[in-house]
């Protein structure tokens, strides 16, 4: 389950029947409890009922951002595929775009993907990527906070 908000929060149930819940955090390494509690005041907010409930384990992982806010898809050898670019929705994004990719790698027919193959290409003003993740995050925070 995916929300529809600018910064989004997600969640799943795991195969021995626990709460998976993942969401935008820091851009840095997480180093305190305090980098976390968003994430715990979502799952409070969708199921108050957990509010004590210990969270056993957490983890930290990049998300591939892409400037026109699409997946990409690269193919830099013939049958390699490379997809980026999923805005932290590659989860339920690459489950349904596995097959699409899989039926393009078998038949070569590029009208099973539902992106066109496009060159690796560099994204402007990269060094500058903390200030302008920063500032976007706080910004796509107020939007979502105003449109609740």
């Amino acid at each position: 389950v995916s929300d529809s908000r600018r910064i989004l929060v997600y969640y799943r149930k795991s195969a021995d029947g626990r709460l998976v819940l993942g969401g935008r955090g820091r851009m840095a390494l997480p180093t305190s409890a305090g980098d976390w509690a968003h994430l715990e005041r979502a799952l409070r907010r969708l199921y108050p009922v957990l509010s004590g409930v210990a969270i056993e384990k957490r983890w930290f992982g990049r998300v591939a951002m892409t400037p026109d806010h699409l997946p990409h898809i690269h193919e830099p050898e013939q049958g390699l595929l490379a997809v980026a670019g999923c805005q932290g929705r590659g989860v339920g994004l690459m489950t349904a775009l596995g097959e699409r990719i899989a039926g393009y790698l078998q038949s070569g027919d590029v009208r099973q993907l539902p992106f066109p193959v496009s060159p690796i290409r560099p994204i402007p003003f990269h060094a500058f990527r903390q200030v302008g993740v920063a500032a976007t995050i706080a910004w796509y925070r107020l939007l979502d906070a105003l449109e609740r």
